[in-house]
């Protein structure tokens, strides 16, 4: 394990620039928790990156180390809008008989494009 208090400062490098463009990812995990002083709700959902769309050139990139994290805020000014992110990454996710269900059934293992 890496000792990162202690890690000299002059050791610390940049690491690559992950390519521009565009990826095709799936939605591989989520995970609900509360946040703030009004312990607000939340869900937070991984991308795995699978593969360039553009062509990039990933020569020396892992990509199954890449993720993307989105959080949605459950609340009711923001319920409506989680709700139409999440159809764009599944446009069956409105069927689900519950906002819970559709992160489970319909957003989790979807494949989608992302920048």
């Amino acid at each position: 394990m890496v000792d990162f208090f202690n890690t000299p400062t002059g050791e610390i490098k940049e690491p690559p620039i992950f390519p521009d463009g565009k990826y095709l990812a799936t939605a591989s995990r989520y995970e609900t928790g509360k946040a703030g002083d009004k312990e607000t709700e939340y869900v937070d959902i991984t991308f795995r990156v699978m593969e360039p769309l553009e062509g990039q050139d990933t020569t020396g990139f892992d990509l199954s180390v890449y993720t993307l994290d989105r959080r949605w805020w459950l609340t009711d000014k923001s319920l409506y809008y989680t709700m139409e992110d999440m159809k764009r990454i599944n446009a069956d996710a409105e069927e689900a008989n519950s906002f819970s269900d559709a992160v489970e059934l319909y957003v989790i293992g979807s494949n989608v494009e992302i920048t």
